[in-house]
């Protein structure tokens, strides 16, 4: 029995040496690190809306004066675009005039996103009715 007992030490006591032994070699083969890649920055939006009550502002720190801007504006559910270059005043702000206040928004670098028109936020307003009212004499006899 004491021959099994030391069998079975020796058998482990190498399987943990062996253990040691492949560890140390792969650290050695394949150096651990904790560096990793930086994780990608976004970039802030270079352009910027803000509501006023007779149009909007216009921010875009990253914009060159003179960069030509696309915007999309909605009063009361009408779409309305518009293309202006892009003159900042000091504030580094340029102002649109709408005449009343927007619903939304969009705006982007001329020729760039908003090109494609984006999905209408709200469905246009129907200013026409759909069918004619029909006249009063088409449907009803006349009353006594």
């Amino acid at each position: 029995m004491p021959g099994l007992f030391v069998l079975l030490v020796a058998v482990v006591g190498g399987g943990m040496l062996l253990i040691v032994f492949v560890k140390l070699i792969t650290s050695v083969v394949r150096p651990r690190s904790n560096w990793r890649p930086p994780e990608p920055q976004r970039r802030p939006d270079p352009l910027m809306t803000s509501m006023a009550d007779d149009g909007f502002w216009i921010t875009g720190h990253q914009v060159n004066p003179a960069t030509m801007l696309q915007y999309y504006y909605w009063v009361q559910g009408v779409k309305r675009t518009g293309e202006v270059p892009f003159q900042p005043g000091p504030d580094g702000r340029q102002f649109i005039y709408t005449g009343e206040k927007p619903d939304d928004v969009a705006v982007a670098l001329a020729g760039a996103a908003l090109s494609a028109d984006p999905p209408d936020p709200m469905p246009p307003v129907v200013s026409t009715p759909l069918f004619p009212a029909p006249s009063p004499e088409s449907h009803f006899p006349r009353a006594y």
